[in-house]
């Protein structure tokens, strides 16, 4: 496996977005791979676990007609982490690419104890209306 693999995994089979733990908590970035197949899902994390040491979570949803198969959800939640892994992409999508690139512009805005002056705070309510924008696009 390579990073041109993972990268057009990524722009083909996967997900940017902002994601809430909790209804009234800040959205956090999450960066996530889908397929039907859990030993690719694992090849993934396992590659991107030994290249970087970032851990990702592996969910199943279950089959929702009887001719479709089990989906499996490789997902990578937190600006940092997100951010770390999104170094070694070599996104094509254009409008992933956009999207990360506003992301790494969020991240560098959220300051990691979590206060925000009202500076900072206007500026990411801009960039997340940005991300939300693009959302509509993929």
């Amino acid at each position: 496996m390579t990073w041109d693999y993972v990268s057009a995994f990524l722009d083909t089979d996967g997900s940017i977005c902002l994601t809430r733990s909790r209804k009234k908590s800040e959205p956090s970035l999450q960066i996530a791979f889908h397929n039907s197949y859990i030993e690719l899902i694992n090849a993934l994390k396992d590659f991107i676990f030994k290249e970087t040491g970032i851990q990702g979570s592996v969910s199943k949803k279950k089959k929702q007609k009887p001719n479709h198969l089990d989906s499996y959800d490789l997902k990578y939640i937190g600006a940092r982490r997100a951010l770390l892994l999104s170094k070694h992409l070599k996104l094509l999508h254009p409008v992933k690419s956009k999207k990360l690139a506003l992301a790494e512009k969020l991240v560098l805005l959220t300051p990691r104890n979590g206060k925000y002056t009202e500076t900072l705070l206007a500026e990411r309510t801009v960039l997340i209306q940005q991300f939300h924008n693009y959302s509509n696009f993929h």
